[in-house]
Parts: C-alpha cells; structure tokens; sequence
C-alpha cells in the first residue's frame, strides 16, 4: 500500500486544449515509460485534463507521487503550445504536516508546504446585520462598545 496525496483546485488555460492535445496527455498519464520518455520522471502524469478542456485538475487515482516536478514538466508542455496556465491548488497528504498550497502563475510552478488554503465563510444575513450594527455607516469607523 502505497502514500496517497489529496488534491483540490485546479489550473485555468489560457485556451481550451484541443482533442488532439487532450489525447496526447491522455496516452502519456496512461504509460509512466511514456511519462519517462517526455519529462523524464519516473512516476504517473496525474494531472489532466478537465472534461471542459480548459483546465487542469488532478485524476483523483492513489500514490501521485513527483506531483510538484510532474507539473512543472506539464507548464513547460503547455508553454510550447502556447498556452498560458494559472491557478491554485491545494495538497494534503495522510502524514500530519503534509499539506500546503501549488501556485501557478504564467506556467511558473511554486510549492508552498504547509500554507492553508484560503476558506471563505458565507456571507448570511445575519453576518451582515452584525457587522453593520458594528460599523458606523455615516464614517465606516467601529462603534464604541
């Protein structure tokens, strides 16, 4: 039984991957010869494509191991094509500690362990009520308790 790391989030592209481009990512995460032979890393190309071809998304199988290199090689595939990647995405893995935040930023990779990942609360009405009852409309300024 082998590590397994959790993903979520996904990578923007510049344009939607064409069939032929989905295809060849496709065949290369089918193989890890094939992986090796293109990137020359020994592991799986667990990053794929999302079924609207405008995205990159983790396939959601066990033991991605290599992700942070994997998807570096895949930046630079991308920028051949001429296609520009953005997103965030975030990782946990089982072991206490392993998680933290993928940053792509114009086909550049940055790894950022152990940064949580940004959780924004709902807004409810009753939220904003109290928030409102705390904030002087006339000046923005709190209120005195």
């Amino acid at each position: 039984m082998g590590y397994t790391t959790y993903f979520a989030g996904s990578i923007e592209l510049s344009r939607e991957l064409t069939f032929v481009e989905a295809r060849q990512l496709l065949e290369i995460a089918e193989d890890s010869d094939k992986v090796f032979a293109e990137s020359g890393i020994k592991a799986y190309l667990q990053w794929v494509p999302a079924e609207t071809l405008q995205h990159i998304v983790w396939d959601q199988q066990e033991k991605f191991y290599e992700y942070i290199p994997m998807l570096k090689w895949l930046c630079g595939w991308l920028r051949e094509r001429h296609i520009i990647a953005n997103g965030r995405l975030s990782w946990s893995g089982a072991d206490a500690g392993d998680s933290g935040q993928i940053i792509v930023t114009d086909n550049e990779v940055v790894a950022r362990p152990n940064e949580a990942s940004k959780n924004f609360r709902p807004l409810t009405l009753s939220r904003l009520k109290k928030a409102e009852e705390s904030i002087c409309l006339h000046c923005g300024h709190e209120r005195e308790s």
